[in-house]
C-alpha cells in the first residue's frame, strides 16, 4: 500500500505540475522551452504534461478551489514572481491541500482496488492545509 506522501509525490505532484503548465501555455502563451525553465523542468517533461502523457490521473482542475490556487500560482509565475525554493513549497502547499480536503481518497481506492473506508490519515495529517490561502 503506497503511503500517503508517496500517493502525493507520485500522483498529486505530477498533476498540479500538467495543470500549470496547461495554464501557463494557454492562458499565458508561454513557449515550452520558456515554461520549463520558469519550472524548472526540460523540454521534453513540458511536452509530456500537455500531451497528457505525464500527471493525467488526477485531474486538479476538477476542483475549483485546486484549480484556483493553481491559477494563481501561474500567475506568479508568468510575472517572474516566484523563486525555485517556492515554486516547490508552494506545489507541496497545494499537494497537501488536496490531500487534506480528500480529493485524492477515490483515487486512492483505485489504485489500491481495496477498501480503504476507514482510512483517514491524509485527512486527519494534513487537515491544517485545507486553508491554503497564502499561496
Amino acid at each position: 500500500m503506497p503511503g500517503v506522501l508517496e500517493l502525493g509525490y507520485r500522483y498529486v505532484v505530477p498533476s498540479v505540475k500538467r495543470r500549470l503548465v496547461e495554464i501557463l501555455y494557454k492562458k499565458y502563451g508561454l513557449s515550452q522551452r520558456t515554461i520549463a525553465k520558469k519550472l524548472f523542468i526540460s523540454q521534453s517533461t513540458v511536452s509530456r504534461y500537455l500531451l497528457r502523457e505525464r500527471g493525467f490521473l488526477v485531474n486538479v482542475e476538477d476542483y475549483r478551489d485546486v484549480d484556483e490556487l493553481i491559477e494563481s500560482l501561474a500567475k506568479k509565475i508568468s510575472r517572474d514572481e516566484i523563486d525555485k525554493y517556492s515554486l516547490s513549497e508552494d506545489i507541496l502547499k497545494i499537494t497537501f491541500y488536496v490531500l487534506g480536503k480528500g480529493y485524492m481518497c477515490k483515487h486512492h481506492r483505485m489504485i489500491e482496488k481495496t477498501d480503504l473506508s476507514k482510512c483517514r490519515i491524509c485527512l486527519r495529517l494534513f487537515k491544517n492545509y485545507s486553508l491554503a490561502s497564502d499561496t
